[in-house]
């Protein structure tokens, strides 16, 4: 839909977002979603685990927020602060492609005889009552 707007109303809403950026402000109006909880299984009444929120934001708000997640990809790129180990959310770096090279890691030292250590953690609810910066001292 935004592509079949006038030019000039883009670059309107371009300059709205740079001042915006520039001068850390952001549109009161901007910050209201409508929550819809969306029910994980096929029937019956879910438990909160079994349910995933979606946030419905004004179409706006979905431009700003695209902007802003592409210069924070480009400002940690340029700067380093993601290794290239995380996958999950870039594009042709998906989970299984991870564990493709987690498995061609583990045989490379295999092969060369040099011991391998995996410590896998589940974030999710493992670890929801543990002193976390305890957990880590311990881990490492």
């Amino acid at each position: 839909m935004i592509k079949l707007l006038p030019p000039a109303y883009i670059e309107g809403l371009n300059s709205c977002i740079n001042t915006w950026l520039r001068e850390c402000r952001y549109p009161d109006g901007w910050k209201i979603a409508k929550l819809v909880i969306l029910n994980k299984l096929k029937a019956g009444t879910p438990t909160c685990d079994q349910t995933r929120p979606i946030s419905l934001l004004a179409t706006h708000s979905k431009i700003f927020e695209k902007i802003m997640l592409e210069r924070v990809k480009n400002w940690a790129d340029a700067n380093h602060i993601i290794p290239d180990e995380q996958s999950g959310f870039r594009p042709s770096c998906l989970l299984p492609t991870r564990v493709l090279s987690i498995f061609q890691e583990v045989k490379n030292n295999f092969a060369a005889n040099i011991p391998t250590l995996a410590i896998y953690v589940d974030y999710q609810k493992a670890y929801d009552n543990v002193w976390h910066m305890a957990l880590i001292v311990k881990l490492f």
